[in-house]
């Protein structure tokens, strides 16, 4: 009780000097909102200032230890034209939980025209993002591996040699895997796309 209590008094000092930190609701809120613009830009000095160095990011079977871990999704977000739309923000002390709806070209180019995420974003005492994780499940996910599945199976069939490693998020996650895949997704593309699951959805191509 009595640790609850100073770190109450704390947060509230903070609050009131203006400082980073727990603040109140608003200031948080307009922290995430500076975050999450920065994400849709793919500003990458500008994710990394915010960032803290003990970061750990959750993203599916992998985690992101450190910032320079972190920043390899916001690198391949950019070369696949991601963005992210928030809804339904909750805000809890220093932590903030919402429903995110990305789209990006490889998941438009495979049918899927978008891909709910559950996110809960806790900051640091400095403002900074210190854990990126699910709050529960995606109902999106076993759809989009579904819709993802042929492509794959047609790199391993025809490019065996740019299957990366899934173990080493450094082969799956960055600048140059990204770059990597879309060029494959481009060649699938000019191929047909072969054993494409077409169920109605609407097909977007990616930019050439």
């Amino acid at each position: 009780m009595q640790i609850r209590l100073t770190i109450e008094l704390c947060c509230g000092i903070i609050a009131l000097l203006g400082l980073p930190g727990c603040g109140s609701d608003a200031n948080l809120r307009q922290r995430f909102d500076s975050y999450l613009a920065a994400s849709n830009a793919h500003d990458i000095e500008t994710l990394r200032s915010m960032t803290s160095n003990e970061i750990v990011w959750r993203l599916g079977p992998y985690v992101f230890s450190g910032k320079d871990e972190a920043m390899l999704p916001h690198e391949g977000d950019a070369v696949m034209r991601t963005t992210l739309e928030v809804h339904d923000v909750r805000i809890d002390g220093r932590v903030v939980e919402c429903t995110l709806i990305e789209r990006n070209d490889q998941i438009a180019a495979v049918g899927m025209p978008e891909w709910r995420h559950h996110a809960r974003y806790v900051f640091d005492d400095q403002g900074r993002v210190v854990l990126k994780e699910p709050w529960k499940a995606s109902p999106d996910d076993a759809e989009v591996a579904r819709r993802l599945r042929p492509f794959r199976m047609w790199i391993r069939a025809n490019h065996p040699e740019s299957v990366p490693n899934f173990e080493d998020v450094a082969e799956v996650f960055g600048a140059a895997p990204a770059r990597r895949m879309r060029e494959l997704m481009q060649e699938w593309i000019a191929a047909g796309r072969p054993g494409m699951i077409d169920e109605g959805a609407a097909v977007v191509s990616p930019p050439r």
